[in-house]
């Protein structure tokens, strides 16, 4: 795989990770990318647990009892009052 048009500033800093982590530049490239896709991979995964755990907080709360409203407390203070 060829890329071009890398900025020079881009390239020196990966140059300087791949020198640094002891990569090729082609493998310290590959190794970016892989973490990259991992992240996002992890970020769509906990998304996703997340939209479940609140659908399932849903139908849990439509099974439970309906709380009174403030409205309704007040109502049912007065009516005992009578």
């Amino acid at each position: 795989m060829t890329i071009r048009g890398v900025p020079e500033e881009v390239h020196g800093a990966v140059a300087e990770r791949a020198r640094h982590n002891r990569r090729s530049l082609n493998q310290q490239v590959i190794a970016e990318l892989a973490g990259e896709v991992q992240e996002r991979f992890e970020a769509e995964t906990k998304k996703k647990r997340a939209e479940a755990i609140i659908l399932a907080a849903g139908r849990v709360r439509e099974r439970l009892p309906r709380l009174m409203g403030a409205e309704e407390i007040d109502a049912a203070k007065e009516e005992g009052r009578a």
